[in-house]
């Protein structure tokens, strides 16, 4: 697996998952690296179509922003459009703190993190939920309040809503 932090690519293999921790096997020996340097990670093999698939937004890149301890003060993506996205194979933007900018369908999500693909027979990136600077997601999601119940589905055309949070 590649790890990438905001110091750059870790290559190793994950010997076991902790709480906050991860054990990586590099070259026979174990060795511990938080999570919450690592902004996302991916297969070794896919790791072309990974680089290739990702752009940058370089206003965002050029703050070289730092990872973000306190977790009242990060972005936060709410798992209900997570979910809804999910459900509805809606095509999902995010962008790391980094700068790189990741759109794809999830595969499955958790409270720490996003599996997506990248294309839709492309490899998968699974993004920390705690490095992300903003979410989009195509169509944006329905408001129970304002669309009859009937009329909810969401129209075909791209039309991204993009959710900031704190930074």
């Amino acid at each position: 697996m590649v790890f990438e932090t905001y110091d750059g690519p870790v290559e190793a293999v994950i010997a076991r998952r902790l709480c906050y921790d991860l054990d990586l096997e590099t070259n026979g020996e174990i060795e511990r690296l938080n999570k919450l340097p690592i902004k996302y990670m991916y297969k070794k093999a896919d790791e072309t179509a990974v680089k290739r698939g990702a752009r940058y937004n370089e206003r965002v890149r050029a703050e070289r922003l730092k990872p973000i301890k306190a977790r009242a003060q990060r972005f936060r993506i709410d798992t209900r459009q997570l979910a809804f996205a999910r459900k509805k194979e809606r095509l999902i933007r995010v962008t790391m703190r980094g700068g790189e900018v990741f759109e794809g369908w999830i595969d499955w999500y958790s409270y720490f993190e996003i599996k997506m693909r990248l294309g839709k027979k492309s490899p998968s990136v699974v993004l920390f939920r705690h490095a992300a600077y903003a979410f989009e997601m195509e169509g944006g999601m329905p408001s129970r309040n304002n669309q009859p119940r009937h009329n909810r589905s969401a129209a075909s055309d791209y039309r991204p809503r993009t959710y900031y949070g704190q930074r």
